[in-house]
């Protein structure tokens, strides 16, 4: 049998995720790798595709776009991690005939990869994978109940857990929130029973790292607060509260129809109009008006339904905005008003939060250099160090109940030794100490002018 066309991993329009909702809750576990290998793999799907084609994706272009270093380790971990894939198993629920299924099934039926020994370079390295037929339902031709994402929302996330919990909250984005028992949660990110068995390890591990990463993440589109349901004294259920995270990465161009970026415009019709509008008939609007005038009277139509407004047949009613010239939206102007505030607000948001980590990375590197000094002085004069020992064990700080040995060991005895030859030798530290006020001096004022009250 002939292989069908192979579709390349190409990073210049390779930038949407679809897959049917049942495949988002799927109960599984990759590494982190793994994962990488899969949300490519799905990105290079057409959403006019009928049927899959074997998938290329070159190293090179990994390592580009997921911003890793260059080294032939990189090969190995995704060559491992498609063959990883080959042999994992996912368990889909779904229903058939009238009755919930449980579809236990492989991703990939085939993997092949470069051996080659005279491929050096990374542009030159590549793996074919090929998926399991079976999952056509939950990938190809989706018309309901699926969730889209631009790729780059993940790019940079390191955490398999924090990835998972970006797309089952994307889900609800509309809604708002979404509600887990931990349990289910655990199942679902393919947490076993007897790992992380105190809600506390979980919580950190898991949830405050999700939160921080997608907070954090300057091109993720969502984030999240939460709450925590307590049955008496114990957590059982999270409540996650999604918040709009306005992206800093350069949006997509608006593009026509139907070629490789033409898919990119179809699919960002389609994050607006899920389980209302086939794909079929986006389709059509688009072969035959702009797809500004398109995306326009789709977001007047949504807007109208928002405020209240009962229409009865919303596709009709989408299909009169379209054609309708010269449109204006109020609540949409209002909304990109707010946008504009808003991506303000989280420029300068970023700005304070990007001068804090250098106000604190400063602090941290002076305490090291003073480290280093102290630890010339105490080399250089032995007895220093022993003097200030001596001088403690008659001072309250000295705990007669311990040895010697116990009380150099707490903290605040070695605070105090630290503090002790600083103030001892202030002439070793004041090139140090001078330059780190001027440049703590600096950061403040480019803080206090943007609201920092510190």
């Amino acid at each position: 049998m002939s292989k069908k066309i192979r579709k390349e991993y190409v990073k210049e329009d390779v930038r949407f995720i679809k897959k049917a909702n049942e495949l988002v809750e799927a109960r599984y576990k990759f590494d982190i790798w793994e994962t990488r290998i899969f949300a490519i793999t799905l990105s290079m799907i057409h959403p006019s595709d009928a049927d899959f084609k074997e998938y290329k994706i070159n190293v090179g272009q990994v390592i580009d776009e997921f911003g890793l270093s260059k080294g032939g380790e990189i090969y190995q971990f995704l060559r491992e991690a498609a063959l990883g894939l080959q042999k994992k198993i996912i368990a889909i629920q779904s229903e058939r005939d009238g009755f919930k299924t449980e579809l236990t099934i492989p991703l990939f039926t085939g993997i092949e990869r470069v051996i080659d020994e005279r491929a050096k370079k990374d542009t030159e390295k590549s793996i074919w994978v090929t998926f399991e037929p079976r999952l056509k339902p939950f990938l190809l031709e989706l018309k309901a109940r699926y969730l889209i994402y631009d790729i780059r929302s993940i790019l940079s996330i390191k955490s398999v857990h924090s990835i998972r919990i970006y797309e089952l909250l994307k889900q609800y984005e509309k809604i708002g929130s979404r509600t887990f028992d931990i349990d289910e949660l655990k199942l679902i990110l393919g947490i076993a029973a007897d790992e992380y068995a105190l809600y506390g390890h979980f919580k950190d591990k898991v949830i405050l790292k999700a939160q921080e990463d997608l907070n954090a993440n300057r091109d993720t589109d969502i984030k999240f607060s939460f709450e925590e349901i307590k049955q008496g004294r114990k957590v059982v259920r999270i409540k996650f509260n999604i918040l709009t995270h306005l992206p800093e990465r350069k949006q997509l161009p608006e593009l026509p129809l139907f070629s490789t970026e033409e898919g990119t415009a179809l699919n960002e019709l389609l994050v607006l109009t899920a389980d209302l509008i086939p794909e079929q008939t986006l389709q059509q609007w688009l072969s035959k008006y702009a797809y500004n005038d398109v995306k326009t009277g789709i977001v007047y139509t949504l807007n109208r339904i928002k405020a209240g407004e009962k229409i009865k047949n919303i596709p009709a009613y989408m299909a009169k905005m379209i054609s309708t010239k010269g449109i204006i939206d109020p609540i949409e102007v209002k909304r990109q008003n707010r946008t504009k505030i808003a991506a303000q607000q989280q420029q300068k948001a970023n700005e304070r939060v990007a001068l804090e980590y250098e106000l604190e990375n400063l602090r941290i590197d002076h305490y090291e250099k003073q480290k280093l000094i102290v630890a010339e002085i105490f080399e250089q004069t032995p007895e220093t160090r022993q003097q200030i020992i001596e001088g403690l064990k008659y001072s309250r700080d000295w705990d007669r109940k311990k040895d010697d040995a116990e009380n150099l060991n707490r903290e605040h005895v070695q605070t105090l030794i630290f503090m002790k030859a600083m103030q001892k030798f202030p002439e070793r530290f004041s090139v140090v100490n001078k330059n780190f006020e001027l440049k703590e001096a600096e950061l403040k004022s480019k803080l206090r002018l943007i609201g920092w009250l510190g």
